[in-house]
């Protein structure tokens, strides 16, 4: 667990900034400028340079259909968790849709990246951006706005596709692969610019994570064990039988469980904002995930024979 500690030590920078709110700036606030930073400038910087080395081959191919199966067995227990909670609750509509959400879609850039990049210095990178970017990301703007509209309240008008491709992360995973793909490499000096931004993705993922963690109290505690159980026990399971299936060598298996078994999905908390779901039970469910997978995946793999 020692290596860890930076990892916690960041997210609870974070955390910690919720509390003190230092030079008067509120976590939400400078949760939101970050995320606008990221998305728009260090995440596709990071994208860029790992994708544009990444090996194109039965690798990253079996990286991406993991996680459109992982998304799909999870969809089929979220199912279960749905009639569960309609029938042996008194949740609302939509506090058990944040509940649903939860449970179907990870988060592999801020949770699965900053963990594999501390455990494999940067070697598995490409599984958790091929894992988020080409199977979450797309499946959660078409699958995951149908759910929170099924179960959201909010009167809105969104085009899933045109969401996808105004996302900058996918035009940089997009040049990063035909450049790949036509063996282009890019000139020197703009790969050294493009690394200096990539370094600081990592640290500020987990430092905007500890940023969006709540524990209130909420009706819903006593049911968030099994969003929880799904997310993070049904992405395990489909990541250590698909690896094995897929014949992936041991590091690459690894990594791929990681990804597979990340907790909800910090986009998540727009999507309830949007569509009328409840935010609060769906980031209280986020971060006991959080806190969940961080405690128990590491060691877990670790002790896995795979």
């Amino acid at each position: 667990m020692g290596e860890l500690v930076p990892l916690l030590a960041v997210i609870g920078a974070g955390v910690a900034w919720q509390k003190l709110s230092p030079g008067g700036v509120d976590a939400a606030s400078l949760r939101r400028h970050l995320n606008a930073l990221m998305v728009y400038l260090l995440v596709p910087a990071l994208v860029f340079r790992v994708m544009v080395r990444a090996p194109l081959d039965q690798h990253l191919l079996s990286v991406v259909i993991g996680g459109w199966v992982t998304i799909a067995f999870s969809g089929l227990l979220a199912c279960g968790l749905h009639v569960l909670l309609a029938r042996h609750s008194n949740l609302s509509r939509a506090t058990r849709g944040a509940l649903v959400l939860a449970a179907i879609f990870g988060n592999g850039l801020g949770a699965a990246l900053p963990l594999l990049h501390r455990l494999y210095g940067g070697r598995q990178d490409d599984v958790a951006l091929g894992f988020d970017l080409l199977a979450t990301i797309p499946v959660s703007w078409t699958l995951g706005v149908y759910v929170a509209l099924r179960f959201g309240n909010g009167v809105t008008t969104i085009g899933p596709v045109r969401q996808i491709l105004s996302m900058p992360p996918i035009w940089a995973v997009a040049l990063a692969l035909l450049l790949n793909a036509l063996h282009l490499p890019p000139p020197s000096l703009a790969m050294e610019a493009i690394e200096g931004l990539a370094q600081s993705a990592v640290a500020l993922m987990l430092f905007s994570l500890g940023l969006a963690l709540e524990f209130r109290s909420h009706a819903a505690w006593r049911w968030i064990a099994l969003p929880v159980a799904v997310r993070i026990g049904g992405g395990l399971l489909v990541g250590l039988l698909f690896g094995a299936f897929a014949g992936l060598p041991p590091e690459d298996h690894r990594a791929l469980i990681a990804v597979s078994a990340a907790p909800a999905f910090m986009m998540g908390v727009v999507f309830c904002d949007r569509f009328g779901l409840d935010t609060a039970a769906f980031a209280l469910t986020m971060s006991v995930g959080v806190i969940v997978y961080l405690a128990l995946l590491p060691p877990l793999i670790a002790a896995l024979p795979v």
